[in-house]
């Protein structure tokens, strides 16, 4: 299961769907190439933001340059802690994300889609939830939101976290993930004009 606290402390549980369909396109989304290989930890599930979703700069159609920019948004690696069960691993795990809003965005509120996964090491996918985040900035504020988790993972008898990672990554437009998918200097893709989040 995947649940998730809201900022007045709500907490949604959803049912981990087994079986997904069209799971060799969603190991792509996740970042699982051919050859990717997981580094994980002895007992808790490795987690991650997913090759090439974690950084997306939206403009308004005129362009991509800095005064074109509605606004962008980067994840920030996860964290939390877990906890072993006999039949299942117990996940509590905190999502950062930074916002900055662009020249081009009139409004103040800002909404953006993303979504957690839960797969095993073998790349097999158990469970995937897509959630809205929102936050309200003055022009060119970055602002930091982060949600909260909480995440049941069942489990076999003998087994523990390191058969498992979460995956977290934002919502992207299938020109989005393309663009995010060229190689830039430095390993980090930046639109035209050099925006980008500051650190």
């Amino acid at each position: 299961m995947i649940g998730r606290w809201g900022w007045a402390g709500r907490l949604v549980v959803l049912a981990a769907g087994l079986g997904l369909s069209g799971c060799d396109s969603l190991s792509k989304a996740l970042g699982f190439g051919e050859d990717t290989a997981l580094e994980i930890g002895p007992t808790c599930p490795r987690v991650a933001v997913g090759d090439d979703v974690g950084y997306v700069a939206r403009f308004d159609g005129q362009g991509s340059s800095k005064q074109h920019l509605l606004y962008a948004v980067k994840m920030d690696v996860p964290n939390g802690v877990c906890f072993l069960n006999e039949d299942s691993i117990d996940v509590e795990m905190s999502v950062p994300m930074r916002v900055q809003r662009g020249p081009a965005m009139e409004e103040r509120d800002i909404t953006f889609g993303y979504w957690v996964a839960i797969a095993r090491t073998d790349k097999t996918i158990l469970a995937r939830e897509s959630y809205q985040a929102e936050t309200e900035l003055r022009q060119d504020e970055v602002g930091q939101i982060v949600d909260e988790f909480d995440q049941t993972i069942p489990i076999n008898p003998g087994e523990n976290g390191n058969n498992f990672v979460i995956i977290v990554g934002l919502t992207l437009s299938e020109e989005e993930l393309n663009y995010n998918r060229v190689p830039k200097l430095l390993g980090r893709p930046v639109p035209e004009g050099e925006i980008k989040i500051a650190p």
